[in-house]
């Protein structure tokens, strides 16, 4: 196909901001392609070449982009970067000043889909001194042959900044109603939660429709999207919610990972898909040699340890083993230990269609773990309390009493880095309330409390109340902090003057895909980190306010929705000035939080979607036990 369609139908998803437009030009467009392109076309539309968890990236910076704009038009560079600090777009550029180009150039050959790929691909795989070089020499072959319009989307594909607003959520959609029906949506999510390749869901889906879409399953190697928790404000309503019992595990504070184990290998991702395995390769050795199937995913958090105490130390420490070089004396210096949790697969089996007390006993059977370690597991904890008889029935059948546990685990230095979660039945809110004391005595964040019913299936993607979390901090009048996106910045007044000295921040909202504003933070930054705010946000610039973007509040610069910080404030309040849930509490005024503040914590784990979601910060609103009319403008 010519990569002019594809082009133009980025022209058109651009030109609108309603979401059930950009679904159905999505729709109608992938009608009219052919199987064996719409995966590129699915990667290309959100600035890729692959799925999310690949490692490699085109990654050309804005100068280089410049640079092949400069050399493809005759354009020189001075003029170029002027109209880049202008327009704040490397492919708005590339559209006016090739526009110029093909005004004066007779012969040019039509670019096809087929060959910008092979050329983005051949940027993406350039290496060595002379790396930069070939990067703008593929890219001024394609420029060369490209119009206006095209090239907009080729520098906009290379820098991963598309500004057409094709979230996946709204390309879920399309494939829904291009292949299927809007029945059939939540089977099509969950093929992506399972699989976070969406450019494989929507070539399986245009190939063999629905069917062939119930038919995928968990693969190692494929990152599974995490199953997350829900959130109430007393142990109490969390044992009632659950139903008078559940299991409790202390909520760890460290990094959560999910490892892919198979024959020969591990790779251990974040919960943003990122590949953390050069970060934590004695954890993945420590894995794959205590593992006993070939193949498993498991999810753990790692955390940091004090190696004369062997206590547990906080987030921040265990951020160090992020570093890119000097890895043999991070592992020295900062020692971790990967408290396991889930089992999601093992050789064959998907685990998540499992209850979740038949996954903490797989995951035990899985591993070589020490006595110590074995005295903890669900089994134990299952015998010795009066648990309904169709949950023993279920539980405890003769299969899983004479379920293979090692005898004799070695210990070595290898077992001292894998751990299972400290987890206990909990049948009554005073026995919750010691467990939640144990677990902060022990420098844990607080507990994950989970459903023990037949019901308690792995959820991926998924948020609700089969899992419940009670963090320390729950006693104040806000429950929680709030992981947020940067989508705007201020600039700063007297001491910050010339700086950004305030930050425009936005949760995500699912069912729009928008990012909704929710607050103005300018408070807890410290000189440093003002900064690096710079190189930090400007490769993320916008000339416009984002599509994905919704927002009353205007600030001096807009962001593409991508830096994730952590906050905290006061409470949530009623604001006429913010969108987020708009309608849910007011007609005309959405929530916004009182006295935000930077905690410090940069949520490198974490993308933009994976951010607080407009619904729970409703939800949070509502756990304040109050309905607070107060204005805010903050």
């Amino acid at each position: 196909m010519l990569y002019s369609e594809l082009a133009n139908t980025f022209d058109k998803l651009e030109k609108t901001g309603s979401r059930l437009e950009m679904t159905a030009t999505f729709s109608e467009f992938f009608k009219t392609v052919n199987a064996e392109d719409i995966r590129n076309i699915v990667y290309l539309s959100q600035g890729k070449l692959h799925p999310d968890f690949y490692p490699q990236e085109l990654g050309m910076a804005d100068k280089l982009v410049l640079g092949a704009i400069s050399s493809t038009s005759g354009i020189p560079e001075s003029v170029t970067e002027a109209a880049w600090i202008k327009k704040g777009d490397p492919g708005a550029v590339a559209e006016e000043f090739i526009g110029i180009k093909k005004q004066m150039t007779l012969f040019s050959e039509s670019l096809t889909l087929d060959r910008v790929v092979k050329n983005l691909l051949l940027i993406e795989n350039s290496e060595g001194r002379d790396s930069q070089d070939k990067k703008m020499k593929y890219l001024s072959q394609l420029l060369h042959d490209s119009t206006p319009i095209e090239a907009r989307y080729l520098c906009r594909i290379v820098t991963g900044r598309m500004r057409v607003g094709a979230g996946s959520m709204t390309i879920l959609d399309a494939l829904a109603d291009a292949f299927a029906t809007k029945e059939d949506r939540p089977e099509i999510e969950r093929a992506f939660n399972i699989t976070c390749d969406l450019g494989l869901v929507a070539e399986t889906i245009s190939v063999g429709g629905i069917n062939a879409i119930k038919q995928m399953q968990v693969t190692v190697g494929n990152p599974i999207k995490v199953m997350l928790a829900e959130r109430l404000p007393s142990i109490a309503q969390i044992i009632e919610r659950m139903g008078g019992k559940c299991a409790m595990e202390y909520k760890y504070d460290g990094i959560r990972i999910q490892a892919h184990i198979s024959k020969n290998s591990v790779k251990l991702y974040s919960r943003r898909l990122e590949d953390l395995t050069s970060n934590f390769p004695d954890v993945a050795a420590s894995l794959r040699a205590q593992c006993r199937v070939e193949e498993a995913i498991i999810e753990g958090e790692c955390v940091a340890i004090d190696r004369k105490t062997g206590e547990m130390l906080p987030f921040q420490t265990v951020t160090h083993r992020r570093k890119k070089h000097g890895m043999k004396e991070a592992i020295k210096e900062f020692p971790v230990k990967i408290f396991m949790f889930d089992i999601l697969y093992a050789d064959g089996i998907d685990m998540t269609l499992y209850p979740f007390v038949e996954r903490r006993i797989k995951l035990i059977e899985t591993f070589d773990l020490s006595e110590n370690v074995k005295k903890l597991h669900l089994l134990e904890n299952i015998k010795k309390l009066n648990l309904p008889e169709d949950v023993k029935k279920l539980y405890l059948s003769e299969d899983i009493e004479k379920s293979n546990f090692p005898e004799n685990a070695k210990e070595s230095n290898l077992s001292e880095q894998i751990d299972l979660t400290t987890m206990k039945i909990i049948e009554s809110p005073e026995e919750g309330e010691a467990f939640f004391n144990e677990a902060i005595s022990a420098r844990c964040e607080g507990i994950m409390a989970k459903s023990i019913y037949q019901d308690s299936v792995y959820r991926a993607g998924s948020r609700g109340f089969l899992w419940i979390k009670y963090k320390k901090d729950y006693e104040a009048s806000l429950t929680d902090s709030f992981d947020l996106a940067v989508v705007g910045a201020f600039y700063g007044m007297g001491k910050r003057a010339g700086k950004y000295g305030a930050l425009l921040m936005a949760a995500f909202d699912a069912e729009s895909g928008k990012f909704c504003t929710v607050c103005k933070l300018g408070t807890g930054f410290d000189d440093a980190f003002l900064e690096e705010l710079p190189k930090m946000l400007d490769k993320y610039l916008s000339e416009t306010k984002p599509q994905l973007v919704d927002a009353e509040m205007v600030p001096d610069v807009w962001f593409q929705p991508t830096i994730v910080l952590e906050v905290v404030a006061a409470e949530i309040s009623i604001s006429p000035i913010h969108t987020a849930a708009i309608g849910l509490v007011s007609d005309d005024a959405g929530l916004g939080l009182r006295f935000p503040r930077f905690t410090g914590c940069v949520r490198t784990d974490k993308g933009p979607e994976q951010c607080t979601t407009v619904n729970e910060i409703f939800e949070m609103y509502e756990l304040q036990g109050k309905k607070d009319t107060h204005l805010t403008e903050q």
